[in-house]
């Protein structure tokens, strides 16, 4: 309702609460929760450690969604010109490698070699009927990239800062509003 104006249907609902769930999963370790704990144990007051908190977010951690989202709108730019989609994510995926920008925001992850909040989350969207052309757009990446044979030893496959984005995205919320779920 406070994104939107209007209040959500079952399946949007449904979508939300699995993007906050997946969220929760990092426990202390990200920059983020030990700037809010660290700034917590010098007596500052809870606005003050939520705000540092905040500040840990960064290009590293959090800060993909936006990036992502970008290069969907790119991607479905060239698409509508008459493109498929995955022929759209093969010239996307040429010049990510061309322009060395690997892994592109939205794909691969230090810890998993398969992300399960974005496979989950992603199996939800489609469960809901709420998958569309951000979605198609972003498995076809993934696909495109494990294709590639400058990345042919890589794992890139989307995670889940690309599949809050791709869902977002056929969701029609704003990239900002899909980062700001994530905060």
């Amino acid at each position: 309702l406070m994104l939107t104006g209007d209040l959500p249907s079952s399946s949007i609902s449904t979508i939300i609460n699995a993007m906050l769930v997946s969220f929760i999963d990092h426990g202390v370790t990200p920059p983020s929760t030990l700037a809010a704990r660290n700034a917590a144990t010098t007596g500052a007051s809870l606005r003050g450690s939520v705000a540092a908190g905040v500040l840990g977010f960064g290009p590293h951690y959090g800060g993909h969604v936006v990036a992502c989202s970008q290069l969907l709108d790119d991607g479905l730019a060239l698409a509508r010109t008459g493109t498929s989609i995955a022929a759209a994510a093969t010239v996307l995926v040429w010049r990510l490698v061309n322009d060395e920008a690997l892994p592109p925001p939205g794909f691969g992850h230090r810890y998993h070699t398969i992300d399960p909040r974005a496979t989950r989350l992603l199996q939800i969207a489609h469960e809901l009927e709420v998958d569309q052309e951000h979605t198609q757009l972003i498995r076809a990446i993934e696909h495109a990239l494990s294709r590639h044979p400058a990345l042919k030893d890589r794992s890139l496959p989307v995670n889940l800062d690309g599949a809050i984005a791709a869902v977002c995205g056929d969701l029609g919320l704003a990239s900002q509003v899909a980062d700001a779920l994530l905060i």
